[in-house]
C-alpha cells in the first residue's frame, strides 16, 4: 500500500471516530456525566432504607433495590421479570390491581398498607407510597 493510501485510510478513520456517538470530547464528556448519574443512582439504592421497586403497567417487575433481599429474602434477580403476585397474597390482589388502576391513571397514592409475603412464605406488612413515573 503507498504512502498516499494509508495517509488517505488514516483520515477516513479519524472522521469515522469523530462521527460515532459518544465520540470526542462533548461526547465524552456527556458519556462520563451519564456513568456518574447512573452510579450515584446505584449507591442511593443500594443503601436505601426503603423497598424501591418499579412495575410495568401489567404489574411486572422492571427494577427492584437490593433492600428486598435483607426485608423479603428475595434478590432482585428473583424478582426482576416476574409478576409481582409473587409477594402478594391472593387476598391482597384486588386491592393491589385497583391500586395499580388508579397508578395507571396518574393518582399518586400514600400511606396504603397492605400485607406482602416474604421468600419463606411469612406475612409481613409493609406501607406503600407510589405514583406513576412515564418515559418522556
Amino acid at each position: 500500500m503507498t504512502a498516499k493510501k494509508k495517509n488517505e485510510l488514516n483520515r477516513i478513520r479519524k472522521i469515522n471516530q469523530t462521527q460515532k456517538p459518544g465520540s470526542g470530547s462533548k461526547g465524552q464528556k456527556e458519556a462520563k456525566r451519564d456513568r456518574d448519574i447512573e452510579k450515584r443512582f446505584r449507591i442511593l439504592m443500594e443503601n436505601t432504607k426503603y423497598m424501591v421497586f418499579q412495575l410495568s403497567p401489567l404489574g411486572m417487575f422492571r427494577y427492584v433495590c437490593p433492600r428486598f433481599k435483607e426485608l423479603l429474602a428475595y434478590s432482585p434477580k428473583d424478582l426482576v421479570g416476574n409478576h409481582l403476585k409473587k409477594i402478594i397474597p391472593m387476598t391482597e390482589m384486588p386491592k393491589i390491581l385497583n391500586a395499580l388502576k388508579r397508578v395507571a391513571g396518574g393518582e399518586e397514592i400514600t400511606d396504603m398498607v397492605i400485607t406482602l409475603m416474604n421468600g419463606t412464605g411469612k406475612l409481613l406488612p409493609v406501607e406503600i407510597n407510589c405514583r406513576p413515573v412515564w418515559k418522556g
